[in-house]
């Protein structure tokens, strides 16, 4: 049937307007469920990296950084909240919540669902892109109420990657310099970025352009916004340490605070913060590795092993025993029962949360492999996944480093995004199901006993006096 060009046109536009709707009735949506949430939450006071990160906020309000091993750029994003609240605590707060929940519900109804499409073709509509939301509101409730830099720093990753993918496609250079100042952001925000930072450029260079030349000048432009952004990272180093580096300086009494994860990694399966009901004080909570703790005694303890050097060679000695540590690591961070982040019941009686958000996490993940899976190219399925990579990678790399569940954000809310937005297959489900049934089971079998031998001291004292290595 013949449709007249301006009935195209109208029907054109028409369709836009209704995807626009679609999207702005998800953010506010998204917005108003984690709104909601901190309300439930009610934090007033703020213990631990929250406490850090709004301490830092307000001496930058009193123009003085500190010197610190965190980075300059989320601080000076709470910065507008804190100057509001050092004038009114109470809209100081509620301005912090509602900045809040816009960011995240953007970032989990919009920004996530566009980027999952973009790579994946998966279908979206108004109620699955509210549902990535209401699954962080309900299983991480405390990252979304607490100035936490997990959620913040993912969100500016992902953004970077996808003015990438736009800027690749369009061949625009202004894209790449924001790219590349956003996901210089990311990596300020928690170092830990610097590995999907690098994987990021590794994406412009390799699908930018075909002309090596070219390739370079996505890559320069890229960089060229990274320099921007550690212009004042370089200034603050260059007052307290003497050099104008754009890295995060984290190395304390000249030990890197990565190493010394990766000790405290052999002994600490995971890491909670308790919060004592009756005074309010927070607690750290260990779940204790023996096996590796046995390991980090026989080659001399903590202070000997404050190196890489020492710690490959560890890993070498006794690859089976570090294989079995790190399996232990990802079974927990899978473990979301302390989604509360700053936790007021002892997670050992927390067993049906465990259960019910493991199930959520463990359906996802398996519905995303059946997706990247039954892709037709082995060249899409690669390139997809090097895409993922870039949000995933932080999570991979902390794995070796004493765990705590908020740092597999992105790989939560990735697995969140394909149970929304995947379509179920009914030929392969019983599949998937069996699939997830083993994940959950032996997580959670796992899990139910780790969370039985709580430690409240630091991880050096699980050693006895060290004996010397041979």
């Amino acid at each position: 049937m013949h449709i007249p060009r301006a009935m195209r046109f109208i029907a054109t536009r028409q369709g836009q307007a209704t995807y626009h709707d679609s999207k702005s009735l998800s953010l506010l949506a998204a917005a108003f469920i984690f709104f909601a949430s901190q309300l439930i939450t009610n934090a007033t006071i703020f213990q631990g990296d929250a406490g850090a990160y709004w301490a830092i906020s307000s001496a930058i309000v009193d123009g003085n950084f500190p010197q610190t091993i965190r980075g300059y750029f989320y601080p000076l994003l709470l910065t507008p909240f804190r100057f509001i609240f050092n004038h009114s605590e109470s809209l100081g707060l509620l301005s912090l919540k509602i900045g809040q929940a816009i960011g995240y519900g953007y970032l989990l109804s919009i920004l996530l669902p566009d980027f999952y499409q973009a790579i994946l073709g998966a279908r979206t509509s108004t109620f699955r892109r509210i549902v990535p939301s209401l699954l962080v509101a309900l299983i991480f409730p405390g990252l979304i109420a607490y100035p936490l830099s997990d959620a913040p720093s993912f969100g500016l990753m992902a953004t970077a990657l996808h003015l990438s993918l736009k800027a690749i496609r369009s061949h625009s250079l202004i894209l790449l310099l924001a790219a590349g100042l956003l996901a210089y952001f990311a990596y300020n925000t928690r170092t830990i970025y610097m590995f999907s930072f690098i994987a990021l450029i590794s994406i412009v260079f390799i699908f930018s352009a075909k002309n090596i030349s070219h390739k370079a000048i996505a890559v320069a432009c890229f960089l060229l916004g990274s320099a921007v952004g550690a212009i004042p990272q370089m200034a603050i180093n260059h007052h307290y340490h003497g050099t104008a580096s754009p890295l995060v300086v984290t190395d304390k009494d000249g030990k890197s605070l990565f190493v010394r994860q990766l000790t405290w990694g052999m002994v600490v399966d995971k890491y909670e913060t308790y919060i004592d009901p009756g005074t309010h004080q927070a607690t750290p909570v260990f779940y204790a590795n023996d096996e590796g703790a046995s390991i980090l005694q026989n080659e001399g303890g903590f202070t000997e092993n404050q190196s890489f050097p020492r710690i490959f060679k560890m890993m070498s000695e006794h690859p089976i025993a570090f294989v079995k540590i790190y399996i232990r690591h990802v079974a927990l961070a899978l473990d979301a029962r302390d989604g509360d982040v700053y936790t007021n019941l002892p997670s050992s009686e927390k067993s049906t949360h465990s259960l019910f958000f493991l199930i959520i996490a463990c359906l996802g993940l398996t519905r995303l492999a059946a997706s990247l899976l039954a892709q037709d190219k082995n060249r899409k399925t690669a390139e997809n996944l090097l895409y993922l990579s870039v949000l995933a990678l932080p999570c991979i790399a902390v794995i070796p480093g004493a765990i705590e569940t908020r740092f597999f954000l992105p790989i939560y809310c990735i697995s969140y995004c394909a149970l929304a937005f995947e379509s179920i297959k009914h030929k392969k489900v019983v599949g998937q199901l069996i699939c997830a049934a083993i994940l959950v089971t032996c997580i959670f079998c796992f899990a139910e006993t780790s969370m039985q031998s709580p430690n409240y001291t630091r991880p050096e004292s699980y050693l006895a006096s060290p004996s010397k290595p041979t």
